[in-house]
Order: structure tokens, then C-alpha cells, then sequence
């Protein structure tokens, strides 16, 4: 029974970090192609000032790889 609860645990992890890193590097790099399509010289500053955002963006998708995990739809 441990060796299942631990399991379950590294998946809850595993979901949570890929669902965060991948929705925040969605949404960098999408803000990074359309500052690039408006012709703005300063992108890295641009999301440098908004990290804020992106990374709330990101814990919304921590938020939904945890719930994945919590109702068993992985």
C-alpha cells in the first residue's frame, strides 16, 4: 500500500510540473512571437516585466494537472 501511495504521489508531481512548465512556456513564447510580429525591439524586456503574468499563467496549469490527477484522469 506505501509503495502505491508513493506512486501516486511522484504522478500527482510529475502532472503538476509538466502542466505548469508547459502552459508557461506557451504562454513566453507566444508573447515573445507576437511582440516579434508588432516589431517591438525590446522582447526580452517586455517579458521580463510581465514574469508576473506568465507565471500565473503557469501555476493555473499546475492547477490543472492537479486536478487530473485528483480525479484519476490521467
Amino acid at each position: 500500500m506505501k509503495k502505491n501511495k508513493m506512486k501516486s504521489i511522484v504522478i500527482m508531481c510529475y502532472l503538476s510540473f509538466s502542466f505548469f512548465l508547459a502552459v508557461f512556456l506557451l504562454s513566453v513564447i507566444s508573447q515573445a512571437f507576437s511582440l516579434w510580429f508588432i516589431d517591438k525591439a525590446d522582447i526580452f524586456c517586455s517579458i521580463k516585466d510581465n514574469i508576473g503574468v506568465h507565471l500565473q499563467i503557469g501555476a493555473a496549469g499546475a492547477l490543472a494537472g492537479f486536478l487530473l490527477w485528483l480525479f484519476d484522469m490521467y
